[in-house]
C-alpha cells in the first residue's frame, strides 16, 4: 500500500516535488478542486462529481479535461492499492494544471457515531456572489471559520444568509428534522450543490422519507428534533449542538441513524 499517489497533467510526481509554476494563478486561488471518496475501492459518484467541477470550471473561465479526469481518478487509486478506503482531490488551476491526489480517507467513525458541535458563524454568506455555488479553490475564508469554530469547541461553523437563514456548514450540507420532514436549505441560499446531498434526498425518497428543500432558519435548526451534516468523506454526521447548546436530545437521533444505514448500504451497492 503507498500513503499518497500525486498525478500532474496525467503523469506520476514525488508528492514533496512543485506542481505549479510560480506564474500560475492558481496560486491566488483561481482554480476549482473536488473531493471523491472510494467504497469498496470504487469512487463513488465520479460522474456527478466531474460534471460539478467542469461546471465551476466553466465560470471561472478554466479548461475542464473530464475525459483524462475520469482515466486518472481511477487510476490513482490502482496505484495507491489501500486496504482501506481512498480519498481522491482533484484541483484544476487558472494556469491549466490538473492535480489529481490519492490518499487515506480520513477516519470519521467517531463523528459518525456520536455527533459533533457546530455554532453559527459571525459572517454571512452572500448567496448572489460571483462564486456562489463554485468549488472554488480560494478557501481561506473556510480557514478563519474554522479556525474560529474550534476556538469555540466545535467541529464546524454554519454560514448563515443576510437574512438568517442557514446556507451551509464549512465543506458540508446541512439537514434538520423537522415537524417530520427533513429539511434542506435550497441552492439558492447559497449552498453547494453537494453530490453527496444529491443522493442522500435521492436514498431517502426512495425508502419514503420525507425531504424538503427549503429556507431554515437558524432558530429552527436550533430547535429541531434532530440535525445532521452531509459531506463526501462521511455521507451523515449527526448534528448534536448549536452555539453551546444541545440540539434535540443531544445525541443521534433515529432518522438520522436510519439515512446513515440506508446510505452506506446504497452507496456499496453502486
Amino acid at each position: 500500500m503507498r500513503e499518497i499517489v500525486v498525478l500532474v497533467d496525467g503523469q506520476e510526481r514525488d508528492p514533496t516535488a512543485g506542481a505549479v509554476g510560480p506564474l500560475d494563478p492558481g496560486l491566488l486561488g483561481q482554480g476549482v478542486y473536488e473531493s471523491i471518496r472510494t467504497y469498496d475501492g470504487v469512487p463513488f459518484g465520479l460522474a456527478d462529481h466531474l460534471d460539478r467541477l467542469a461546471a465551476g470550471a466553466a465560470a471561472l473561465a478554466i479548461r475542464c479535461p473530464t475525459a483524462d479526469l475520469a482515466s486518472e481518478v481511477p487510476h490513482a487509486v490502482r496505484l495507491r492499492a489501500a486496504d482501506g478506503e481512498t480519498r481522491v482531490r482533484l484541483i484544476l488551476t487558472a494556469g491549466g494544471t490538473r492535480i489529481v491526489i490519492a490518499d487515506a480517507l480520513p477516519d470519521r467513525r467517531g463523528d459518525r457515531e456520536h455527533g459533533i458541535a457546530a455554532v453559527l458563524l459571525p459572517w454571512p454568506r452572500d448567496p448572489h456572489g460571483p462564486t456562489a455555488g463554485v468549488k472554488a479553490a480560494s478557501t481561506a475564508a473556510v480557514r478563519v471559520a474554522q479556525r474560529w469554530a474550534s476556538d469555540r469547541d466545535a467541529a464546524t461553523g454554519i454560514w448563515l444568509t443576510p437574512d438568517g437563514d442557514v446556507s451551509e456548514a464549512l465543506a458540508a450540507n446541512v439537514f434538520a428534522v423537522v415537524s417530520d420532514e427533513v429539511v434542506t436549505p435550497p441552492l439558492s441560499d447559497g449552498a453547494l450543490a453537494g453530490v453527496t446531498r444529491s443522493k442522500l434526498l435521492c436514498y431517502a425518497d426512495d425508502a419514503g422519507i420525507d425531504c424538503v428543500e427549503r429556507h431554515l432558519s437558524a432558530g429552527e435548526l436550533a430547535g429541531a428534533a434532530e440535525a445532521f451534516v452531509s459531506a463526501t468523506s462521511e455521507p451523515v454526521v449527526p448534528l448534536v449542538q448549536l452555539d453551546g447548546s444541545p440540539i434535540g436530545a443531544g445525541r443521534p437521533g433515529p432518522v438520522t441513524r436510519r439515512l446513515q444505514e440506508l446510505f452506506e448500504r446504497r452507496a456499496r451497492d453502486h
